[in-house]
């Protein structure tokens, strides 16, 4: 079988080859960018009531742990998956918990099992501040026995206040506690060893003076040392102080790492961690006072670091009001969960835990990648279809009545789909460029990987599907009435031939009424599919995350921009058997095709083709600024309704009841372009306010009283055009539909 000649054949396989090589070599050498990246909160799929106090870790393979104290005990509850599940709670610790605070919980592997080292604090004596100590304890998890403790951190006697007790370490190391005293108003902290049969040694105590002194903490980094964190408070705000532990359980001199603001104080629940390369991630709550207003915000912020403690990245979650015990967990993937509790809304006397996800490692790269892929593919389509007009050029296939313009037309809307493909632009609406995992194209990830599978099933179906129906379709000669109505076209319309024609119109319109449904339905997947699919660690949680940040309205138009995308494609393939395959090769839709083209059509790019080139062109111009997406979405409708059903309008009526043709072109008749521009006003009235309605409808009368005169098709010219004319007055549409999407 003979599609195309050998020239466009190599062509198209030294295209298809660019393409493969960029799959291998695009992911080594296409630069990306680093970012911050989190989901938005949620909370977990359970209750609590009465907890005093909250402490969060992990299980080897990234089971999410949850122990809090209720009712002077200690309780512990572990995730069946990743964090979307959960198991019922078990006891811990019910001894030595008269109020009890500040509870740290860390899991370690034993030789025996999985095991829980618990610390917290609390009194001795009941209702005596003084008497606060920290006690520790260890559980084996997989025996539910207790291997040590629960016991006193210290034997030291004198009034004084223990607080904030934590331990880090693992079997290999050894493990390291610390905890803040707090002897009448002189702050120090004291750390203890403990070998890893959780044995403790001898203690030694860091002098602080008279500052404040809070949430102290020891972590051991990849090497197997151990780093000293606390918060002072004095005059000068809130700062987290670093010191390294040095042989003979010393310290350094220490250095701030961190200094508040005056608005980002009062400061509490700092939780400080490393990750697989020795970044610290320090996570804290402040409370904060807008101006003069009564509501108070409560924001958690985070700051990765390298040991130098510079380059400060942070995720950010505003106005979670009411929120305390904030804790986080690095997952082995490096992603973080913070977890909070707060009062549970419309629960009295319950407590929900809100979660999210923070990812510092994020990058563009996929994105970026798959977008390039994406304008790729259109780059070599309008290439390819360069090529084909020369072919046909050379081949005299362009007759008196055919449009070569709408090869060149072709060509150059690929080009240019591309070029808008790879400028810069920030991929959902609000975010700011370089701050999302999708920034940077106009088809956002997952959309650009999704268009580009797509786009791959439409060349995969005509490779397979092309030769098949040519070896096993009938190849019987027309009938002689089906020839007469393929060749001669004597009827000058034919209301058979015009509906059929009007097909792909139709089915455009319909993307209209499908823009919310689809969006809606699309949510309902990815809600599902958030926690379900991804639980937790995984960069798809996030992704998904930032899908279920749009509304309807916009995850729909990302629906059609990929449907266009690659419908596009797919009619543009269908439309090179016409143009280039034998008259004696069968393809898909070929009867139909041939039927329903006319005369011009045979030797040039259709109009419908056209069409779904310049719809594209114009939804991409029109959404191309996060800031007026919604805007730009309703000019679209417009768009799409004029094309659409005033241009069929405008034939159906002009071919029927037209009796006053336009003086400079018999075929159009005033009575159908006026019929045309009634129904563009009254579609786009729908959409836009009437100005823009009217505008809508005017550009249409425009282009249908001068494309008569110039050689190009109105399927190109009315959307392109919209889409030029409304693109510097999307800040003032109006639409009547607004409030439902904002």
């Amino acid at each position: 079988m003979k599609i195309m000649n050998r020239r466009l054949t190599k062509i198209g396989l030294v295209l298809v080859g660019i393409f493969f090589v960029l799959v291998l070599v695009g992911p080594m050498i296409i630069p990306y960018r680093e970012f911050v990246a989190s989901t938005s909160p949620d909370r977990l799929p359970f209750r609590l009531s009465g907890v005093e106090s909250v402490s969060l870790t992990s299980l080897p393979g990234d089971h999410v742990v949850i122990c809090y104290i209720d009712n002077e005990s200690i309780w512990y509850k572990e995730s069946a998956t990743r964090g979307f599940s959960w198991a019922d709670q078990e006891l811990l610790v019910a001894s030595n918990l008269t109020g009890a605070g500040n509870l740290f919980a860390m899991t370690v592997e034993t030789g025996t099992g999985n095991a829980i080292l618990l610390a917290w604090d609390a009194l001795l004596e009941p209702s005596n501040q003084s008497s606060r100590r920290a006690f520790f304890a260890v559980m084996n998890l997989t025996t539910s026995t207790i291997i040590a403790g629960p016991v006193l951190c210290s034997n030291l006697g004198g009034p004084r206040v223990e607080q904030f007790p934590t331990i880090a370490g693992n079997a290999a190391t050894g493990y390291e506690m610390s905890w803040m005293v707090n002897n009448s108003g002189v702050y120090s902290i004291a750390t203890r060893s403990m070998t890893s049969s959780f044995t403790l040694g001898s203690a030694t105590t860091l002098a602080l003076g008279t500052d404040s002194i809070t949430s102290p903490a020891v972590l051991m980094d990849s090497g197997g040392a151990f780093d000293l964190f606390y918060v002072q408070r004095n005059g000068t705000g809130t700062h987290v102080i670093h010191k390294d532990f040095l042989p003979g359980n010393t310290f350094s001199s220490g250095s701030s790492i961190f200094d508040s603001n005056s608005t980002l104080d009062p400061v509490k629940d700092f939780d400080y961690s490393f990750t697989s390369v020795d970044d610290l991630i320090l996570s804290f709550e402040a409370n904060i006072t807008n101006g003069s207003a009564a509501r108070i915000d409560s924001e958690i912020y985070f700051f990765p670091r390298g040991m130098n403690f510079t380059s400060v990245r942070r995720s950010t979650i505003e106005n979670n009001t009411g929120a305390q015990f904030l804790q986080h967990e690095r997952f082995s993937n490096d992603q973080v969960i913070t977890i909070w509790v707060e009062n549970a809304i419309g629960h009295v006397g319950q407590q929900d835990i809100a979660f999210f996800i923070t990812d510092f490692d994020m990058n563009n790269k996929n994105s970026t990648v798959h977008s390039i892929l994406l304008a790729y593919i259109f780059f070599a389509c309008g290439i390819f279809n360069f090529f084909v007009f020369l072919h046909l050029k050379q081949r005299k296939r362009f007759e008196q009545e055919s449009e070569p313009i709408n090869n060149i037309a072709m060509t150059m809307c690929f080009v240019v789909v591309a070029v808008l493909m790879l400028l810069p632009f920030t991929g959902f609406q609000g975010e700011r460029l370089g701050e999302s995992y999708a920034d940077g194209f106009i088809f956002p990830a997952p959309i650009n990987l999704a268009t580009v599978i797509v786009i791959g099933f439409v060349f995969l179906f005509f490779l397979v599907s092309t030769p098949l129906i040519d070896k096993f379709w009938h190849r019987d000669a027309p009938t002689r009435e089906f020839k007469s109505t393929l060749l001669a076209e004597k009827s000058p319309f034919s209301w058979k031939q015009e509906i059929l024609r009007k097909i792909p119109h139709i089915c455009v319109a319909l993307l209209i009424i499908g823009f919310d449904p689809i969006g809606s339905s699309l949510m309902q997947f990815v809600d599902i599919q958030k926690y379900d699919r991804y639980n937790f660690v995984n960069e798809g949680a996030i992704i998904f995350d930032y899908v279920l940040r749009l509304n309807n309205l916009e995850i729909g138009s990302y629906a059609v921009k990929l449907v266009i995308a690659a419908g596009l494609v797919f009619l543009w393939v269908l439309d090179l058997h016409v143009l280039l395959a034998s008259p004696k090769t069968y393809f898909f839709m070929k009867d139909y095709f041939f039927y329903t083209f006319r005369k011009k059509e045979k030797s040039s790019m259709a109009d419908f083709v056209v069409m779904f080139a310049s719809l594209l062109l114009m939804i991409i111009i029109l959404t191309f600024n996060p800031a007026y997406k919604l805007q730009g979405t309703f000019v679209c409708f417009a768009g799409f309704c004029s094309l659409c059903f005033g241009d069929t309008a405008g034939v159906f009526v002009g071919k029927s009841i037209g009796k006053h043709p336009f003086p400079f072109y018999k075929k159009k008749t005033w009575e159908g372009a006026i019929a045309g521009t009634g129904i563009s006003f009254l579609c786009a009235l729908l959409f836009v306010s009437w100005p823009f309605a009217f505008l809508v409808a005017g550009l249409y009368l425009l282009v249908d009283m001068i494309t008569p005169r110039l050689p190009i098709s109105d399927n190109l010219l009315i959307p392109v055009l919209i889409a030029l004319v409304f693109l510097p007055i999307l800040p003032y549409i109006n639409s009547p539909l607004m409030g439902f999407y904002v």
